[in-house]
């Protein structure tokens, strides 16, 4: 459930847009602290060209063309393929950015020269928890 007063997204089965989906971006960027995790592979975060609210779904490789994600466990979905990302746990914050069309992540604002050309104009910001008591805040 998005808690839109808090900006805390608890556990949910399904992969969800932020804020019920309803603000996209041209240039975002936008830090998420990972509070609680069971299984950080089942936190994926990342960003979709269109609201989404779909049940078991992960964004990336599941999703498709569209769709970008980064689990926990370093599986990096960019619109269709899979590769090794940066892994993230418990604490740690996670900085999305899209701009120009392209997509760049942080963790604990560590630089890992990452980027990757999205097919999207617009991005909304989107996540999946899959486990009981897995919790995220937006932090700006």
């Amino acid at each position: 459930v998005w808690e839109n007063k808090t900006r805390i997204l608890k556990h949910s089965t399904e992969l969800l847009t932020t804020q019920t989906g309803l603000k996209s971006y041209t240039e975002v960027s936008c830090k998420i602290k990972i509070t609680n995790t069971k299984n950080p592979a089942f936190i994926v975060l990342g960003f979709s060209s269109k609201p989404i609210h779909v049940a078991k779904g992960f964004l990336g490789g599941d999703l498709g063309t569209g769709n970008w994600g980064l689990a926990g466990n370093g599986a990096l979905g960019e619109e269709g393929k899979w590769k090794k990302g940066d892994t993230f746990k418990s604490g740690d914050i996670v900085t999305l950015e899209f701009s120009s069309k392209i997509i760049r992540y942080y963790i604990n604002g560590r630089e890992n020269g990452y980027s990757f050309k999205f097919s999207g104009d617009k991005v909304y910001i989107a996540c999946s928890l899959f486990y009981a008591g897995d919790t995220i805040e937006i932090l700006s």
